[in-house]
């Protein structure tokens, strides 16, 4: 955003106040003068363009304005969620009286991944299966899935593959037309894994 950008350029001119183009060295320095908790070697060179050995003020904006980008988070339910304020912002699309897997709410899912894509965009379904496995009696969540399935295959490009997380990809489950689809399956993270360990 402009206010954004305002601030990035107020930075940099509190950095270097003459306005200059500076190495990584003179960032870091920088960095430290106005009291900066983190790592400032490492924080200034990720600000530095590839192949350039100074950065001046529009590098410098630009490299926070791609750092600080957020994506685009859009959730299509049949209800409105009472949770306050989210990190990040998720812009929710609500189907009135439509169930979990109630034809409208699909084809408002599938709208608006076409829409968030636009003409040239690629995407990728991303099939979160877990919860429904631990949560849903078998018979359930095969029914569930398979009319969420049906719905990505018919709705979206087949160029965009099904990503499941955590696996295994459960093509069983797949409408024989998405068979032609790729399927990836994302390995569930051990408990090492997480602690760094």
């Amino acid at each position: 955003s402009k206010e954004d950008r305002d601030c990035f350029r107020m930075l940099f001119d509190a950095l270097v106040p003459n306005g200059a183009e500076i190495d990584t060295a003179g960032l870091a320095d920088g960095l430290r003068r106005l009291g900066y908790p983190g790592d400032a070697d490492d924080t200034a060179e990720a600000t530095r363009p590839d192949g350039l050995l100074k950065v001046g003020r529009q590098d410098f904006c630009d490299s926070l304005s791609r750092a600080s980008e957020l994506p685009d988070i859009i959730a299509v339910c049949p209800e409105a969620d009472s949770s306050e304020e989210q990190w990040p912002q998720v812009r929710a699309v609500i189907v009135e009286g439509s169930s979990r897997t109630g034809s409208s709410l699909l084809k408002a899912k599938v709208d608006e991944a076409r829409a968030a894509a636009g003409s040239d965009g690629h995407g990728v379904v991303l099939v979160l299966a877990a919860r429904g496995r631990a949560s849903m009696e078998p018979a359930e969540y095969e029914r569930q899935m398979r009319a969420e399935l049906q719905a990505a295959v018919e709705g979206l490009p087949i160029a965009w593959p099904l990503l499941w997380a955590p696996g295994p990809a459960e093509v069983g489950l797949l409408p024989t037309a998405g068979s032609a689809r790729p399927n990836w399956a994302m390995p569930q993270a051990a408990p090492s894994d997480l602690q760094g360990g």
